[in-house]
């Protein structure tokens, strides 16, 4: 496993940013941007602390899959944190068997600081070390994303 840490600057406040890269009135606007990693992508649950949340995506025969998380920490605007649970297959939620090891407990966090009426977004995710490369060619593209969505929508 490997630390990661991405930053994007987006003009606009931090409860902008949070509310549109976390899709809270409006989920699409989380999809627009994570569907860098997965054309598919979508959340299911809530982002209150201590909930259990869904980011599933459709396999290539259909079926849901993805990851589940426990939101450990949820400070509007300010900070998020989560921790991984486990995989779905088939949208079934797996918590053991083999390949499971290197996705349980990672943590992700997202902190939200203004600075001149700028956000500066701070992405820091723990990933497997079989994924780095992709991730870290993946994250900087969907923050680049949700930067273009936010200033956009203003």
């Amino acid at each position: 496993m490997q630390r990661k840490k991405f930053k994007v600057g987006i003009n606009a406040p931090p409860s902008v940013v949070y509310d549109k890269m976390l899709g809270i009135r409006n989920k699409n606007t989380y999809h627009q941007w994570a569907k860098v990693f997965d054309p598919s992508s979508r959340y299911e649950g809530s982002w209150e602390e201590g909930s259990k949340i869904r980011f599933v995506g459709e396999s290539e025969e259909g079926t849901p899959q993805g990851i589940f998380c426990v939101v450990t920490k949820n400070v509007p605007s300010q900070y998020l944190s989560m921790r991984t649970q486990g995989l779905i297959e088939n949208g079934v939620e797996i918590t053991d068997g083999a390949g499971l090891a290197q996705w349980q407990n990672l943590e992700e966090s997202y902190h939200y600081e203004e600075a001149d009426g700028l956000t500066m977004l701070t992405v820091e995710v723990e990933i497997p070390d079989d994924y780095v490369e992709i991730f870290s060619s993946l994250w900087p593209k969907a923050l680049d994303e949700l930067k273009s969505i936010v200033e956009e929508i203003q």
